[in-house]
């Protein structure tokens, strides 16, 4: 085993849930792998491939990045994001949806982006570029429905309401769907987003237009505390993060590019027995990781 192999053992251990996690070199291609393959909850993590769609949709000029959507009452989703927030009536682009999709993970923005890029064209994509464990079979607001006892993956605007409710009176199923890894629901595995990513990065399987212009957008986030949170200040990153439940999916992929070393794409997927310090395993392994990578000690 590994020196790297039985760090993160060490930093697992004692922990109950599902740990997936793969990293590889994008230069050399060597590789770190914990449970791979094992089909994982995306939780927004899925958000990713919605955007790759929409922006290839853009390329071939099926889809504008400029129409204007006029946000309706019946778009708000719960859970994360600002449109819910906001008045009926606003005015935003395409690509501005796209944007705050992934950014700041909105919710409201995801569904009408989804509903842009066509949920059957998305997984049409991501099989044909590999990903065969990568299943998207619902927007957020089927998956936070699912979470609280509604069965229909596109709940209607009455559910979506009771929805909004049973999410702010904490009454979540973790025995629910959304909690598994099986393909009727959204679900992908680490290797998969490794693949990815190191496609979008090397922009040899997409048009170079378009993992340019994901990237660019990754390269934005603003939830930085996973990946990103205990690395160097000034290392580059770009990245997806998604969570789900209290403490139990919390998930983060992405490419880092040291400022000394190689780049390289990492997938983190967990699905965790609550603690107190589960949000905080994500940015510990991808420190980990890094260390080993760049052969560099974090000091903080």
């Amino acid at each position: 085993m590994r020196f790297i192999e039985e760090q993160l053992d060490e930093l697992l251990s004692g922990r109950e849930g599902v740990f997936a996690i793969m990293a590889r070199d994008l230069v050399t291609g060597e590789e770190i792998t914990r449970e791979p393959d094992i089909l994982m909850p995306t939780a927004s993590v899925f958000k990713i491939c919605v955007l790759v769609e929409l922006f290839r949709k853009a390329d071939l000029g099926s889809l504008n990045l400029c129409s204007i959507h006029s946000l309706k009452k019946e778009d708000r989703c719960p859970g994360s994001g600002i449109l819910k927030e906001m008045h009926p009536g606003l005015q935003i682009i395409l690509e501005d949806l796209a944007i705050l999709m992934i950014i700041i993970s909105d919710n409201t923005a995801t569904d009408l982006c989804l509903q842009a890029a066509d949920i059957y064209d998305v997984n049409t994509t991501i099989q044909a570029l590999g990903l065969t464990n990568t299943y998207i079979n619902m927007g957020c607001k089927g998956l936070l429905a699912y979470c609280v006892g509604i069965q229909n993956p596109w709940p209607s605007p009455k559910e979506v309401i009771d929805c909004f409710s049973r999410l702010e009176a904490g009454k979540i199923d973790y025995e629910s769907l959304p909690f598994k890894g099986v393909k009727e629901n959204n679900v992908t595995t680490a290797r998969d987003m490794v693949n990815l990513l190191q496609i979008l990065y090397e922009g040899d399987r997409l048009p170079q237009k378009v993992c340019n212009r994901c990237l660019n957008v990754m390269r934005r986030q603003q939830l930085r505390d996973r990946i990103p949170g205990l690395l160097p200040f000034g290392t580059a990153t770009m990245t997806k993060s998604g969570t789900l439940g209290d403490n139990v999916i919390i998930n983060d992929v992405g490419i880092v590019e040291p400022q000394k070393g190689n780049p390289y794409a990492i997938a983190i997927l967990t699905n965790q027995s609550p603690r107190c310090d589960s949000r905080q395993i994500p940015a510990q392994i991808s420190k980990t990781i890094y260390e080993y990578f760049t052969g560099q000690k974090i000091q903080r």
